[in-house]
């Protein structure tokens, strides 16, 4: 999804300097496998939030196979990016009714990204029955301080500290 969290973990200049003494890529693989632990803990912390979502989409969302993870580190720096989003679309097809993009009479399937997108801001449902639960938003701020322990308490068994 193109609307992303972003998290910055301040106040941890000890373990900063410990992991700046190791070698680059010592380091960076302490780093990518710590930020692998966070997005696994998003993962299931958005699987969490999608309990209010009612129906098929909402048994969808709750499937953790229909959920992808992604860890991308910076070139340069010891920082990266964890990305987390559905995947897969509904296996229910549906028939345009021409007022959008794809013709009239064409059938098609609803992806989760879009069911998605529709719960998290809204949107022209066609069904008015997904109303806004927000799941991304509700799971990663109920789960934040969890997220954060898991990363923080990986990086220190690396380092053994």
């Amino acid at each position: 999804m193109a609307d992303d969290f972003e998290v910055k973990i301040t106040g941890l200049s000890e373990l900063q300097a410990k992991l700046e003494e190791l070698a680059t890529t010592d380091a960076r693989a302490i780093v990518k496998d710590c930020l692998n632990a966070g997005a696994i803990e998003l993962k299931t912390a958005m699987v969490e939030g999608s309990h209010s979502v009612p129906g098929e989409p909402g048994a969808m969302l709750r499937d953790t196979s229909n959920w992808s993870k992604r860890v991308k580190m910076e070139k340069e720096d010891l920082a990266g990016t964890v990305r987390v989003g559905v995947k897969g679309s509904l296996p229910d097809t549906h028939t345009s009714k021409g007022h959008g993009t794809i013709p009239k009479g064409n059938r098609y399937r609803r992806s989760l990204a879009y069911i998605l997108r529709l719960l998290e801001f809204g949107g022209r449902d066609p069904a008015y029955n997904l109303g806004h639960s927000h799941p991304m938003t509700s799971g990663f701020e109920s789960h934040q301080s969890e997220l954060l322990a898991a990363i923080v308490a990986r990086i220190k068994t690396r380092l053994k500290l």
